[in-house]
């Protein structure tokens, strides 16, 4: 027979669940555009897991930022203005118990809200109106656009997430008479810069009816294609979706500059082009392979091989919003190529019937010319 004696043993608490972190000691502050960086020194106690900013919006809404106890500096963002603010910064310990705050001020320097929108620039435009503007620390906007209606009242019409250091950025689908804009933007904190309001009356335009279109091969053009995807046709039988109905030039022999001729089917004052670099099946191939960066629209109305029956009319480059480099894309980037790239004719610009689309230089050097739609926008003249 064996007897066993137990002892009942009371666990302690890895910590001391009544201790109170020390307080934080703010040693910096350096005010910047929308906020300020704060460092600081926390005196050693092995329990203090962070530190936390607390202070009061504009709005009135309590905001908290937190840091790691492994950094020394925290950044307070999202500051609408350049008022002075009160701040709160106490260091939380393991048992989530805060110190005592310290309290300090800051003063933000002019938000990048109002600093971009400072940049404005709109204008009338082809089926509506063309807005610039610059963002030079690519912070997260959203770029909206209001009109008024015939009771008088805003209306949302459209919306845009950029984060772009540059944006020519157009609205269309809007009728050719005056109307009443308003464009604002907010941030990723519900900051909104101040409204600009324009009376604007977008220039009258349509889509080319492509079923004029066709080839119209002249010796020196490049037309082979690739058995993979399919005829110079392609470019303007309507499928934005279709992988399979690609225009891939044949990449044996291929080299740049390389063009190739169409026959729009009637002569037109062009407003803008749309490329169309990829089918929405594969949006990965924008800005990949031989997409066209750099190329040129050129227009004749008695077409030969020789270039000198040619007029140029536009030099084009594509370019992503991000700026990133080839091989990298943001939602932006993706956004901006499947809803096609927007490149306006000089308002001067003739009438034409046959245009050359000269490509100069690809996405990332291939010879082999690679798209999916070509829209044409104008007045056709009967």
């Amino acid at each position: 027979m064996t007897f066993v004696g137990c002892q009942t043993m009371q666990h302690e608490p890895l910590e001391d669940v009544d201790s109170v972190p020390p307080t934080p000691v703010v040693t910096d502050v350096k005010n910047y555009a929308g906020g300020a960086r704060v460092t600081y020194s926390i005196p050693e106690d092995e329990t203090v897991l962070y530190v936390k900013a607390i202070f009061e919006s504009q709005r009135g809404q309590i905001r908290e930022v937190k840091s790691s106890v492994y950094k020394n500096h925290i950044d307070l963002d999202g500051f609408g203005d350049t008022n002075e603010y009160t701040i709160k910064l106490v260091a939380v310990n393991r048992s989530e118990i805060e110190s005592e705050p310290t309290e300090f001020k800051i003063h933000p320097l002019t938000p990048p809200l109002h600093d971009v929108f400072e940049t404005l620039e709109v204008s009338e435009d082809f089926g509506g109106v063309n807005t610039k503007f610059t963002n030079e620390l690519q912070k997260n906007f959203i770029f909206y656009t209001l009109y008024k209606n015939e009771e008088g009242e805003w209306t949302n019409y459209d919306r845009l997430f950029t984060s772009a250091k540059l944006r020519d950025y157009s609205i269309r689908g809007l009728l050719p008479q005056p109307t009443e804009f308003g464009f604002y933007f907010r941030d990723e904190w519900g900051n909104i810069s101040d409204t600009l309001v324009k009376n604007i009356t977008p220039l009258y335009e349509e889509m080319l009816d492509k079923k004029l279109f066709k080839a119209y091969p002249l010796p020196s053009d490049s037309y082979a294609w690739q058995g993979a995807w399919g005829p110079v046709s392609n470019l303007w039988d309507g499928d934005y979706v279709s992988l399979a109905n690609l225009f891939y030039q044949q990449t044996s022999g291929a080299k740049v500059p390389n063009w190739i001729t169409i026959d729009l089917g009637q002569r037109a004052k062009f407003s803008r082009l749309v490329v169309f670099q990829s089918a929405t099946e594969r949006p990965s191939y924008a800005y990949n392979y031989g997409t066209p960066r750099n190329f040129e629209i050129w227009g004749s109305n008695n077409p030969t091989d020789d270039w000198a029956s040619w007029t140029l009319l536009l030099e084009c480059e594509s370019i992503k919003p991000s700026g990133s480099p080839v091989g990298v894309r943001t939602p932006e980037d993706q956004a901006y190529a499947l809803e096609g790239e927007n490149y306006n004719f000089p308002l001067e610009t003739d009438t034409y019937r046959y245009i050359r689309f000269k490509m100069n230089r690809s996405w990332t050097g291939a010879a082999n010319l690679m798209l999916a739609q070509l829209d044409f926008y104008g007045q056709p003249i009967q």
